[in-house]
């Protein structure tokens, strides 16, 4: 069953605002949606982000393997992505460390250990290559940047806004949306 509604996300994994989406904003999405929406991440890594090409190519290295490992590694490595790079910064530091995290994460979830250490080590950048060409044709130039069934936003908005999209793009569908019980105010306030 293909879900009525498609959210495709523009995501940076060295975008701070992108980190803040993805914890917050999607998990809610999915808690209260369930299986009436689907979300789709393109990576794009931006130039002025010096190891976001590194997690993005480490990451889709994973989701070849298992999607599983993939969300776990996007998961983590959002989570921590102040962090990378040690107190100086240094690039070097911060492609090891998301290397460890990739292999770690590719460990855990059983993939073929071989097959992601040479396409972590082949670092081939086609698929993002692929991603900053379709964003561009769509005119993203900025992330985050989500389309909801076609409709788009960019950065940071209320998630109460982001709801409203979807009921309004389950309606068009001719879809009823779920009923905004407690427990999904509760999941909205805390996303805040």
């Amino acid at each position: 069953m293909t879900a009525p509604v498609l959210i495709v996300s523009f995501d940076d994994l060295e975008c701070p605002y992108c980190a803040r989406l993805h914890k917050e904003l999607f998990p809610a999405l999915t808690d209260h949606y369930k299986d009436q929406v689907r979300i789709v991440y393109q990576n794009i890594p931006s130039e002025g982000h010096p190891w976001a090409m590194r997690a993005a190519i480490d990451t889709d290295c994973l989701g070849r393997e298992n999607p599983a490992a993939y969300w776990a590694a996007v998961d983590r490595i959002h989570e921590h992505s102040s962090e990378y790079g040690g107190s100086e910064r240094k690039l070097a530091v911060a492609e090891h460390e998301i290397d460890t995290e990739a292999t770690e994460e590719g460990h855990r979830f059983h993939v073929d250990e071989e097959k992601l250490k040479s396409c972590i080590e082949k670092q081939d950048p086609t698929p993002e290559q692929q991603s900053v060409a379709i964003a561009s044709s769509l005119g993203v130039s900025t992330t985050p940047t989500v389309f909801v069934n076609g409709a788009k936003f960019e950065g940071a908005v209320p998630i109460e806004f982001v709801f409203d999209m979807v009921d309004n793009a389950l309606r068009a569908e001719g879809q009823v949306p779920p009923p905004r019980t407690d427990k999904a105010e509760q999941t909205r306030s805390n996303a805040k």
